[in-house]
């Protein structure tokens, strides 16, 4: 599905992490950056795809360890990034300062932060591809400091 994060939703799941947990915001925050699943708009994209959905239930199970399913997530992935250069030829997502401030990526649940990096380094500047590599790592030594605090 499409989904997408801003620094307004940012800044209320951590109020709402805060409210709920207590902790230290800076830490909070940071810890949350890349979390899409705690985005208050994570699922606004849901029914923009349901072709695709469609699709994509009538082919293998993509949690199947097989190589069809391996096979066909690497097809979604590799069209995934195509549809999103040519979305960014087309200066779909701005330009210039406008531009560098978004992160494209293509992201599933169990993948891993160099899996992530790497969709990203493929999608976006090299400048972007750096902070974004930067706010992974700080999040995860924020998440590592808060669970230690707990």
């Amino acid at each position: 599905m499409v989904t997408a994060s801003t620094e307004e939703g940012l800044s209320a799941v951590t109020e709402r992490y805060l409210a709920r947990e207590g902790g230290d915001p800076i830490l909070t925050r940071a810890s949350l950056r890349w979390s899409p699943c705690d985005s208050p708009i994570h699922k606004e994209g849901e029914s923009l795809l349901a072709k695709s959905e469609q699709i994509r239930a009538n082919g293998p199970d993509p949690y199947e360890d097989s190589v069809e399913a391996d096979k066909a997530i690497a097809l979604v992935f590799d069209i995934s990034v195509d549809v999103l250069r040519q979305l960014e030829s087309e200066k779909v997502f701005g330009t210039d300062f406008e531009r560098s401030q978004l992160v494209l990526g293509v992201w599933m649940g169990d993948q891993s932060d160099e899996e992530r990096i790497e969709f990203v380094r493929q999608l976006n500047s090299p400048a972007v591809v750096r902070r974004f590599a930067k706010e992974l790592e700080d999040g995860y030594s924020a998440f590592t400091e808060l669970s230690n605090n707990r």
